[in-house]
């Protein structure tokens, strides 16, 4: 979620963020951008009356800062509707990289491609906790939802 506040950020949107608590790399990133977190999660987090409230995929409709929003009529949506909403409208391919492999990445990769984007899995920008794990996922994005390509390739393809 702090990679897309980021995003978003640089997009022109402001930007704040809560969490349980927050620690460095991802504090520093976010502080640096000018996104400040609040900690811990509270009702009271959303009193500057954001348009939009992007909801973290653990926590559902009893959390708490879920019930403020939804009692002050502000706008819920999911990080991958952002992404298609606010950051990506308009793109046509979409290059994912990160941790886990077989989890985030490979859910991400999945979501681009069902939306219709060219979908690039960078394998050696990827990572699981093992290699069985990471290789499965990369075998399962090639064989139906897009290309698996190294950096050197993916620069390549760009360029």
């Amino acid at each position: 979620m702090g990679a897309v506040a980021g995003l978003l950020a640089n997009a022109g949107h402001e930007v704040r963020g809560s969490d349980a608590a927050v620690y460095p790399p991802m504090s520093e990133q976010l502080a640096a951008l000018g996104v400040p977190v609040m900690t811990p999660y509270d009702g009271g987090n959303l009193a500057w009356t954001p348009d939009l409230v992007v909801v973290g995929n653990v926590h559902g409709k009893d959390h708490v800062e879920v019930k403020a929003a939804q009692a002050a009529n502000i706008q819920l949506t999911s990080f991958p509707a952002v992404l298609g909403d606010r950051l990506i409208e308009g793109k046509h391919a979409i290059v994912v990289t990160g941790t886990l492999t077989n989890n985030c990445c490979e859910s991400s990769a999945r979501d681009a491609a069902m939306r219709n984007f060219r979908t690039v899995m960078v394998s050696d920008a990827c990572a699981a906790v093992t290699d069985a794990d990471h290789q499965a996922s990369l075998l399962n994005i090639f064989r139906a939802y897009g290309d698996v390509m190294t950096t050197d390739e993916a620069i390549a393809a760009i360029r």
